[in-house]
């Protein structure tokens, strides 16, 4: 019987020892995916820093041209502004002037 015993248990400590080796596979499969998992996670973090970066880039210089672009209406407004009432000035002018010239 205990020879009977001793091969049983021989046995037992090999399955174990498959299972054992088994687990230990699986579980550095898992860590070597989680390890490639956020090797990749981390060069997609990167990429999208780098694209919203560029995309602030893009937005400050458009708005910068916005910025721009609004002072030079705004002052060709201005202008504007300033010519029409020179004009209208002018106009004044010349119709008081063409009314003495009538009177003479």
């Amino acid at each position: 019987m205990p020879l009977e015993v001793s091969v049983l248990n021989k046995h037992r400590f090999g399955v174990f020892m498959d299972v054992t080796k088994f687990i230990y596979d699986l579980l550095s499969m898992h860590v070597t995916s989680l390890k490639s998992y956020y090797e990749t996670f981390l060069a997609k973090s990167k990429q999208f820093n780098k694209y919203f970066s560029s995309v602030k880039e893009t937005k400050r210089d458009l708005q910068e041209d916005q910025s721009n672009h609004s002072f030079r209406v705004a002052m060709a407004t201005d202008r504007i502004k300033e010519i029409k009432q020179q004009l209208m000035d002018k106009q004044i002018t010349i119709k008081r002037k063409s009314g003495e010239i009538e009177e003479l």
